[in-house]
């Protein structure tokens, strides 16, 4: 918990809080059900060890979109993982049509492209910092956080329109100690 499947965690390392995890691979999840290894989106669709007797493009693309789907709508973040072997098997055109059909699946999600460093510095600084306090008078809402961020953050305000919920994101500059933001 809080992300629907424990693929999805970050934190400090138990025993070595020096190491900050960050992960989104999906292990085990009963929500790929079809899937040998449900973290890895060319398994089971390459000929790689023989998984398959050709180059599944449909079926690596359906996975690959399955696995960031299930990312994203845990209200974590979706990550396509593999392995070099099975991307050696396939040609550069089956490889981006792979690519392009899982883009092509997803156009209906928000995405917001980042590499995995940046998402793991963006989940250590908000690890570090908490929203305090919120005060709501009339259009005007206060938050108060405390702790640190050394990049800037998203704080989102969730309102309910013509019965919609819109979701507006508002950056947090960074900051250091208490801070009261605006919004």
């Amino acid at each position: 918990k809080p992300y629907g499947d424990h693929g999805f965690h970050y934190d400090a390392m138990l025993n070595h809080p020096e190491i900050f995890d960050v992960v989104a691979h999906p292990i085990g999840s009963h929500k790929l059900k079809e899937s040998i290894a449900p973290n890895d989106f060319l398994w089971g669709n390459t000929t790689f060890w023989e998984e398959s007797e050709f180059n599944n493009v449909e079926g690596a693309a359906k996975k690959g979109a399955g696995i960031i789907k299930l990312g994203l709508s845990s209200g974590f973040f979706g990550c396509l993982m593999t392995h070099e072997q099975r991307i050696a098997t396939l040609s550069a055109n089956e490889f981006e049509e792979t690519l392009r059909r899982i883009d092509s699946s997803l156009s209906d999600c928000e995405k917001i492209f980042a590499s995995y460093d940046e998402i793991a510095e963006y989940f250590y600084n908000h690890s570090q910092s908490k929203l305090k306090e919120v005060k709501i008078e009339g259009s005007k809402i206060s938050c108060w956080l405390s702790g640190e961020s050394a990049i800037p953050l998203k704080l989102f305000i969730f309102r309910e329109e013509k019965d919609e919920i819109r979701r507006g994101p508002h950056t947090i500059p960074p900051f250091s100690g208490e801070v009261e933001v605006v919004l």
